[in-house]
């Protein structure tokens, strides 16, 4: 009787450890999956500010916006010009110039969304003054 009764006790106890390894398992695998979801929202949004950086460097060095903007991939929808990257996020360039006695203001501001989100808005202006224009 005293073999039964520690059987049961050691069946009781494997199945307490079983629960056990199992609850924390799947504490686990959620906390990895939270970790893996955010890792790719990073490189996503790191991709975008990369790409939006490199965008701006490459427009504040022409004097023709609209054909930097088509030589970079951009095309024009409803007055914006936009472009997807491979992570699914959306480019947006919208044009703008002020007219001064000495020239021209061109104003490009980039921003990066993914959905809803805006992820980076960055700007790239640049002068051009009156002799460059004749």
């Amino acid at each position: 009787m005293k073999n039964k009764s520690q059987l049961h006790i050691l069946l009781v106890e494997i199945m307490i450890a079983v629960l056990f390894f199992g609850l924390a398992s799947t504490v686990l695998l959620e906390t990895f999956s939270v970790g893996y979801t955010l890792s790719r929202r990073a490189g996503a949004w790191n991709t975008a500010l990369l790409e939006t950086q490199n965008d701006a460097d490459a427009l504040a060095r022409v004097t023709d916006d609209a054909a930097a903007l088509a030589a970079l991939g951009y095309t024009e929808r409803n007055g914006l010009w936009q472009r997807e990257t491979a992570d699914g996020v959306t480019l947006t360039a919208a044009l703008s110039e002020e007219k001064y006695a000495g020239g021209t203001l061109h104003r490009v501001t980039l921003t990066a969304t993914q959905g809803e989100t805006v992820l980076v808005t960055l700007p790239a202006d640049h002068y051009a003054g009156e002799a460059a224009h004749e």
